[in-house]
């Protein structure tokens, strides 16, 4: 079976940017990661824009 998925949402997505301790990283592993591999480094990403501790 073929989805034709070209992307993914993510609720609270801010949390993907933030260290095991709540800190905000400068380069996230993952997000790095996704930006460097040849296939989802042109995937749709779509993300809530707020941050529970305040960070926009």
């Amino acid at each position: 079976m073929d989805m034709h998925v070209d992307g993914f949402r993510f609720d609270l997505a801010s949390i993907l940017g933030r260290g095991q301790g709540g800190q905000v990283l400068a380069c996230p592993p993952l997000l790095e990661q996704i930006a460097g591999d040849p296939i989802f480094a042109n995937t749709k990403l779509i993300a809530e824009a707020w941050d529970a501790a305040g960070l926009y």
